[in-house]
């Protein structure tokens, strides 16, 4: 169940889940000069104080042979970029199915690890947490779709409740991704789920856009109330390998180091709606972090939207080869969870 809509509701109030249908058709936007990414008067400083606690931590790093960006091509100022995820038979072999070309910087990752509490949600977009898993739920050969629904996401759903100290919590989707694992090999190993890849260039998730359409699209009788309150729209990501993760992390980019024009919209055509997420184009002001070695009882928190404005509200982010773990044997299997937190 890649992608699946998985509708798990924690709440001190009753929401009910509109029917899936059609995404409203207001597109390609992207942010409003006044969000904060371009409001806030003091970004260069905190960059600034960023690099002086980066450079007094002496913090390890990494630099991978590739990383990933949407590559700065003149197509895009006449072609927004897209992928299309209907079934290639509908268009003939011959179709086009996205036009996204991705060019390759050295980028340097810093290792936080130890050093966890220097990055927060609301100020860097992303912060590590210990969130342990229920009993019988271990390494990615025990989980399963029905595990996921009925187990980890009410789990999940409840840890953030009292992490956050928010009112609600809405579960809408989760995937199973593995390195060096397809699908038809996920089915031969015998995996209760299906799986997808690592994605190996920089994005975030969700546009601001597609997170107010899917709010709307979810809530349709209560969309206009529930915007009264903070909403946020995050992924918990987290390591299911038997493992520390070694070969293949996540890594993350400090909101306080992104700009606007940064982020570019890209549509994904569905069969049933057309989504909206971000590509990122390359700058040198970005700084990456990861956590090397994370266990299954880590996770990683980091935004896809806010609607409390002057904190971060993006996190672009990206799997990246470690050269540092080439010749490991554990391969990465993780699972994300997209919700929507409410107060």
């Amino acid at each position: 169940m890649a992608a699946a809509i998985a509708f798990i509701h924690m709440s001190t109030a009753g929401c009910n889940l509109g029917s899936q249908s059609r995404m409203p058709e207001e597109r390609g936007k992207g942010m409003d000069p006044s969000h904060p990414i371009e409001k806030r008067r003091d970004h260069q400083a905190a960059r600034t104080l960023l690099d002086s606690q980066i450079h007094a931590l002496n913090l390890p790093t990494v630099q991978p042979d590739s990383f990933n960006y949407l590559a700065p091509l003149s197509l895009y100022q006449r072609e927004k970029p897209y992928k299309c995820q209907l079934p290639g038979p509908c268009f003939g072999k011959d179709a086009r199915m996205n036009n996204l070309v991705s060019q390759n910087y050295p980028t340097v990752i810093s290792n936080v690890a130890g050093h966890e509490g220097l990055f927060t949600l609301d100020q860097s977009g992303f912060e590590f947490a210990r969130c342990s898993l229920a009993s019988g739920v271990g390494v990615d050969s025990q989980w399963s779709d029905d595990s996921v629904v009925n187990g980890y996401l009410p789990d999940l759903a409840q840890w953030l409740k009292t992490r956050l100290g928010c009112r609600d919590v809405f579960c809408y989707a989760y995937n199973f991704r593995r390195h060096g694992t397809d699908h038809l090999q996920a089915v031969g190993k015998g995996l209760a789920y299906d799986v997808k890849p690592p994605f190996f260039r920089v994005h975030c998730d969700a546009s601001e856009a597609t997170c107010l359409e899917r709010l709307r699209l979810y809530f349709p009788g209560s969309y206009t109330t529930i915007l009264q309150s903070r909403v946020r729209f995050l992924n918990i990501w987290r390591p299911i390998s038997p493992a520390p993760v070694e070969d293949c992390p996540l890594a993350l980019c400090d909101f306080r180091t992104v700009d606007h024009a940064d982020l570019v919209p890209m549509d994904i055509v569905y069969p049933h709606f057309v989504d909206e997420a971000y590509e990122v184009q390359y700058n040198p002001a970005h700084r990456w972090f990861y956590k090397k070695g994370m266990e299954q009882d880590d996770v990683v928190v980091f935004k896809l939207f806010d609607s409390l404005k002057g904190e971060a509200t993006v996190c672009p982010h990206s799997a990246f080869v470690n050269p540092e773990a080439r010749q490991t044997k554990v391969r990465r299997a993780s699972i994300e969870v997209k919700v929507i937190v409410v107060g």
